[in-house]
């Protein structure tokens, strides 16, 4: 099994995570792999139980990394789609920006004594 497929998991695999946004408290989230693409670098993952169903009926997210041109590093998207509660349920900047957090922390790490 490589190392992408022990960090990510496979399809169907549950993965349980922690997290904090807008400095909150510890919230938690268990999604389920629902697809990977090795060859367009993409996983989805599905929330199957946690805090973001208290607001959500549904939340599915997507990350994708694109290759740039130069060679050098990719450039990750990340797609959310949900389903809100009711209208006053916003919709989910604060883990977009959570998002953007750890696009950035990875990104520090990967290129750590470049």
């Amino acid at each position: 099994m490589s190392f992408a497929s022990r960090f990510w998991g496979t399809v169907g695999s549950v993965v349980d995570w922690s997290y904090v946004q807008d400095d909150e408290e510890v919230k938690q989230a268990k999604k389920m792999v629902e697809s990977i693409d090795w060859d367009n670098k993409a996983i989805t993952f599905r929330v199957t139980e946690g805090d973001i169903l208290n607001d959500y009926k549904y939340f599915k997210m997507t990350i994708k990394a694109t290759p740039k041109s130069d060679g050098e590093g990719s450039v990750v998207y990340w797609t959310m789609e949900y389903e809100r509660m009711h209208e006053g349920v916003s919709h989910p900047e604060a883990l977009l920006n959570l998002a953007t957090k750890v696009s950035k922390d990875v990104d520090s790490h990967l290129t750590q004594g470049k």
